[in-house]
């Protein structure tokens, strides 16, 4: 089993990469796409197959500094699922806008993935905010 999909607690923690360049190191994120193709996308994945749309994704996340983990195609309300590691959210939203102003998708969503740790991290900040009509 490939050991960045066994379910491990080193993987499962493992949501912030480190990248290291000459000048500088960078933190990079994880997020979840999940799209759904149009008719024509779908001709499109048809023709060439999963693994040329698997190839595109890399190439789409290279562009921007990033990586792809896992690329799935699915059943149901989704099409498609992939796991990327980008630098930032910006890089991520560039990816949104290449991708969607193609008309090959009918639904695209980006969700930023956190591990257990990021979560015990928020939910021991102490938050000063006082409701609507407080």
């Amino acid at each position: 089993m490939d050991s960045a999909l066994d379910g491990s607690e080193e993987t499962l923690s493992r949501v912030f990469i480190s990248v290291r360049h000459p000048q500088k190191e960078h933190t990079m994120a994880k997020y979840m796409i999940k799209a759904s193709y149009s008719p024509d996308g779908i001709k499109g994945v048809m023709a060439k197959g999963g693994s040329a749309r698997a190839e595109a994704i890399g190439k789409l996340a290279t562009g921007v500094g990033g990586t792809v983990e896992s690329v799935y195609f699915s059943f149901g309300t989704d099409d498609l699922f992939a796991i990327v590691d980008a630098p930032s959210h910006e890089a991520m939203a560039a990816i949104a806008g290449a991708v969607g102003q193609t008309g090959a998708l009918s639904k695209y969503e980006t969700v930023v993935l956190l591990t257990p740790a990021q979560i015990d991290d928020a939910a021991n900040m102490t938050i000063d905010y006082t409701p609507p009509g407080s």
